[in-house]
């Protein structure tokens, strides 16, 4: 990855006018580091979209005068000047609005038209193609390729598991080979001997990419789908969310958008000026978990299994390896409570999001969930009347306890419950 250096992401998201809390960045950075697959829910107006689409600009930074194809010529284009000797490079971010009638993987991947014999390209496909072509290149010269950005804005506006099936059957297909290398499936796309498309630059010119008969994806691809949640929208089965990482915006500071001066909790955090290279989550990872975070996870799948929500070894492995990456941003603690912070993240992230259901089946598993992440014990005498609610003592397990108090509530006043709201 070509270094650079200069603002972190938070500055450079506050001087185009959004301002996010220093640690909703980092759970976002962290996630995307941990699974290459993030989707952002909340309301309306939040900023979703803003910050996926900043942190993609951040990130996909070349110093001035490099192209990502060629890193000793010249810089063409209108590429976004942000700090001295750097620039974002835009035709490594792709923005696709999802719409309500996609039904297969034709909308992301494109298909060879029968009559013309020509191929029917989309932004998507384009922007995977570059990050493809950019990973050869960095692999013959021995370096890491840079990321590329893929924001799916509405996710949900069309059923997921039915445009981006091949997408999430793809990434969980990787696996470490016998020499360590990273192996993984590939999706057919075409049956023809040589297939090109010209794609257009964001300077307006166009470059001509190749089109393989069959395509794996690139590690360097990062995806990130924007959620509302309403009654025009689809919800998501547990293969989508086994899948990803969950972030939700639900905090709205008017008097600091009037002022700008807004006073969301601000915990010291040290963004990476560099998004970490792609790293497969394994055993591995999961056996390097200190050993206080093994067993509040083993704690907390024993209480999920009675409702059969407990999640399984992968889910554990890329809960690991986001623990790994979201604790070297918690600066100003002792490593015990960085851990134990991450892990809350983690909980929040990847965990909570897969519980839904009715009354008979979930109200004990949340209540005895919910005092476990306050008290850090497994409850004794917990049943399924046990009042649990937010006050003012410390739990162990902050922002996941308060979320789950609020699931628990919702679940005894409608009879149902499901993390997106």
């Amino acid at each position: 990855m070509l270094p650079v250096g200069g603002q972190d992401i938070q500055k450079f998201c506050e001087e185009r006018g959004f301002f996010f809390p220093a640690g909703l960045l980092a759970r976002y950075v962290a996630a995307l580091a941990a699974k290459p697959f993030v989707i952002l829910s909340g309301i309306s107006g939040t900023g979703k979209t803003k910050m996926a689409q900043l942190v993609a600009e951040y990130y996909a930074r070349t110093p001035s005068g490099d192209s990502a194809a060629d890193p000793a010529a010249p810089a063409t284009g209108t590429g976004f000047l942000f700090e001295a000797g750097t620039r974002t490079d835009r035709s490594r971010v792709a923005f696709v609005p999802v719409r309500p009638d996609w039904t297969d993987n034709q909308a992301i991947l494109g298909f060879l038209n029968p009559i013309t014999q020509q191929y029917e390209s989309t932004a998507a496909l384009e922007l995977i193609l570059r990050a493809r072509r950019a990973t050869e290149e960095a692999t013959a010269a021995g370096r890491t390729p840079g990321p590329y950005f893929l924001i799916l804005d509405e996710l949900n506006l069309a059923r997921v598991e039915h445009y981006f099936s091949d997408f999430l059957s793809l990434i969980e297909s990787r696996k470490k080979g016998a020499a360590g290398a990273i192996e993984q499936e590939s999706i057919g796309l075409h049956r023809a001997d040589q297939v090109e498309v010209d794609a257009p630059r964001p300077d307006g010119t166009a470059e001509t990419l190749t089109v393989p008969a069959r395509l794996e994806l690139p590690a360097n691809l990062y995806v990130t789908g924007t959620v509302n949640v309403d009654e025009t929208t689809h919800g998501f089965s547990p293969k989508v969310l086994d899948r990803a990482f969950v972030i939700e915006f639900e905090d709205v500071d008017l008097e600091g958008f009037r002022t700008n001066v807004f006073t969301h909790a601000a915990n010291p955090v040290e963004l990476p000026r560099q998004l970490p290279p792609f790293e497969l989550a394994t055993r591995t990872h999961f056996a390097a978990l200190p050993a206080a975070a093994h067993e509040h996870l083993k704690a907390i799948n024993g209480i999920l299994e009675e409702a059969r929500l407990h999640v399984g070894y992968r889910t554990a492995a890329e809960i690991a390896l986001f623990v790994k990456r979201y604790s070297p941003m918690l600066v100003g603690r002792t490593p015990e409570v960085a851990e134990r912070e991450a892990l809350d993240g983690a909980i929040l992230q990847k965990i909570l999001p897969r519980i839904h259901g009715n009354r008979p089946r979930l109200e004990l598993s949340l209540v005895r969930l919910a005092l476990y992440l306050r008290d850090g014990a497994v409850p004794v005498t917990a049943d399924a009347d046990t009042t649990v609610e937010i006050g003012a003592a410390s739990p162990v397990f902050t922002t996941s306890f308060r979320r789950t108090v609020e699931m628990l509530a919702t679940l005894r006043g409608y009879g149902f419950v499901s993390f997106f709201k």
